[in-house]
């Protein structure tokens, strides 16, 4: 099963194994095997109702990879979701 996620700035995907972040500025990309991610998760609205996707890695830390539009939360909850689970059974 794959999760896709396309936002305004960015790309989103998972595969059950890799979530992957492609930025569409630029040639920024980044891969983050399941077993690397440390926590996942969607921060609060802000007052425009945007919220951002943030995850954690043991290697870089802290990564904040876009901002969610209120129409794309349940896209975004698949995702967070997804690799939750699959960090549960790496």
């Amino acid at each position: 099963m794959e999760v896709l996620l396309k936002t305004r700035s960015y790309l989103l995907t998972f595969d059950g194994r890799v979530l992957e972040v492609f930025y569409d500025m630029g040639d920024k990309s980044w891969r983050y095997h399941v077993s690397l991610i440390t926590s996942i998760q969607l921060g609060p609205p802000d007052k425009h109702g945007m919220q951002k996707l943030n995850f954690k890695t043991k290697e870089f830390g802290e990564r904040t990879a876009t901002e969610i539009a209120p129409d794309q939360v349940g896209q975004a909850q698949e995702l967070v979701a997804a690799v939750q689970q699959a960090m549960l059974a790496a």
